[in-house]
């Protein structure tokens, strides 16, 4: 069998890398610099890993990165309050995941829908379940940008998501919804999964569960996107089994979306500031 063919959004964000920098270049000549705030409350080493890396490439697109660390929930309300109303902020996120014992969803609705540039509040989730404008999770938008960029048509195929989560895999569903594809979710509940991921021609996977999908679970030729990042005691790993190149079509290796979910949410951090530009 042919080897699958490897998609790497890495290529696709260094191509877009300088159309963003052209624009921040221009707000900053204006007197306004695209600013982001990262948030976070008692980050685990993958966390920390993740605002470095905005960090690094905001610096290369010509966009501010702060990132700030809260002592418990009613600091990180605080924190977001304060941004919110700090017009030199144009983006705000809040690194996930928190822990268990805060009410993400009610710090999420604290944030300005204006500001919220990776797409978490209810006003930007409902603005895609509808089609209409508004910020996408920068995840799901990189999974469909590196889909078209590579010719894949989205129209007509047979897509399974494994995993409903608000930040990838619910999203990611609307959004090949919206492409025309014919959508099937799964998640830890679906009985026999790998009946329903062997329908796929494109399987997305967004589980948060190390190797979960192995080649019996993937049809001969289907294009595969892992979404996975588990930190294990070996390093950092999807939730596709390496062994799953002998059967797909194409795929992502682990990681491979990354540098272009960073890339597009720092992209839309120059479109909220060219929107206050436009407000003033």
């Amino acid at each position: 069998m042919t080897p699958a063919r490897i998609l790497d959004g890495r290529l696709l964000a260094e191509r877009l890398a300088g159309g963003i920098r052209t624009r921040a270049a221009a707000l900053s000549a204006s007197g306004l610099s695209p600013s982001l705030l990262v948030l976070s409350l008692r980050p685990p080493p993958p966390t920390l890993k993740f605002v470095r890396r905005i960090a690094e490439v905001a610096d290369l697109l010509d966009v501010s990165v702060a990132a700030d660390v809260a002592t418990d929930a009613g600091d990180l309300r605080a924190r977001i309050a304060l941004a919110n109303g700090d017009p030199k902020t144009h983006g705000i996120t809040i690194a996930m995941p928190l822990p268990t014992d805060v009410d993400v969803a009610g710090l999420i609705a604290l944030l300005d829908p204006a500001k919220d540039v990776d797409g978490q509040h209810p006003t930007n989730a409902g603005a895609v379940a509808q089609g209409a404008a508004g910020f996408v999770p920068a995840t799901a938008a990189a999974i469909i940008a590196l889909l078209l960029d590579a010719g894949i048509v989205l129209a007509g195929l047979r897509v399974v998501v494994v995993g409903r989560g608000d930040v990838v895999g619910r999203p990611t569903a609307l959004l090949m919804l919206r492409e025309g594809a014919t959508v099937t979710v799964t998640h830890r509940l679906t009985r026999d999964l790998a009946s329903h991921t062997r329908e796929a021609e494109l399987l997305v996977v967004a589980a948060g569960v190390p190797g979960l999908i192995t080649p019996e679970h993937v049809r001969p030729g289907a294009v595969v996107i892992d979404a996975g990042i588990n930190a294990t005691p070996e390093g950092f790993v999807g939730d596709v089994d390496p062994h799953v190149a002998s059967v797909a079509g194409a795929l992502t290796p682990p990681g491979a979306l990354g540098h272009l979910a960073t890339t597009l949410l720092l992209a839309s951090v120059v479109e909220a500031a060219e929107r206050a530009q436009r407000a003033r």
